[in-house]
């Protein structure tokens, strides 16, 4: 990863992208789950694989913000920060600008079930950046880049977007869950925002680990 490429967005994130990574890296060394050393070493290896396929694309490698784990490689349901919020990301030409990305491992155009623990750390990693950024999970998006209007749902697959629609990602059985996801995020945001203020932190209104690296 070439982090010091990559650019400050200068303001908030107006709505997120959900993709998969199209391999499910099945075989790849699975991480004893009781020795921090060895799941990083393994999450590390995934990291350092999608990392190679980027910089064959772009100068400064791994594009997405969020990685959550399979459970090949990367425990699963596990999330791993690579690039901060603030920075700019490479997940949707033309719609880098204000969004952030989030990578599903895993191949959802060919496997048919998304990983419990998996939907459950993307439910609530979207409800978490929803509060966090006052965003609307059933809303839809809209803006303008480049002099063109850009409309598509708040928390949306990489297909949704016009210049994208011939695009697999993220894949037919991931991509059919997020209207229901929508719905259960915004139940999660309901919830965190009835509480009394302290109560809860509205940054991180549910037990959330993230794991970050910067590498």
């Amino acid at each position: 990863m070439r982090w010091w490429l990559w650019r400050d967005r200068g303001y908030d994130p107006k709505r997120l992208i959900v993709h998969h990574a199209g391999f499910a890296f099945e075989g790849w060394p699975k991480p004893r789950l009781d020795d921090q050393a060895d799941i990083m070493r393994c999450v590390m290896l995934i990291i350092n694989e999608i990392d190679s396929w980027h910089l064959k694309k772009w100068p400064s490698g791994f594009g997405y913000h969020y990685v959550i784990g399979n459970g090949n490689g990367i425990p699963e349901g596990m999330i791993v920060q690579i690039r901060p919020d603030e920075k700019i990301g490479v997940n949707a030409k033309y719609h880098n600008h204000d969004s952030l990305g989030i990578l599903m491992v895993g191949n959802y155009q060919v496997d048919k079930i998304v990983p419990d623990l998996q939907y459950r750390s993307l439910m609530k990693l979207c409800a978490n950046l929803c509060i966090k950024y006052h965003l609307d999970p059933r809303a839809n998006y809209e803006g303008r880049h480049s002099g063109k209007v850009q409309m598509g749902p708040m928390i949306s697959g990489h297909r949704d977007w016009p210049e994208h629609r011939t695009n697999e990602c993220p894949g037919i059985s991931l991509y059919q869950t997020l209207p229901s996801l929508r719905g259960e995020v915004s139940k999660l945001v309901l919830m965190a925002n009835q509480l009394p203020p302290d109560q809860t932190n509205l940054a991180k209104p549910m037990d959330l680990e993230i794991s970050v690296l910067r590498v």
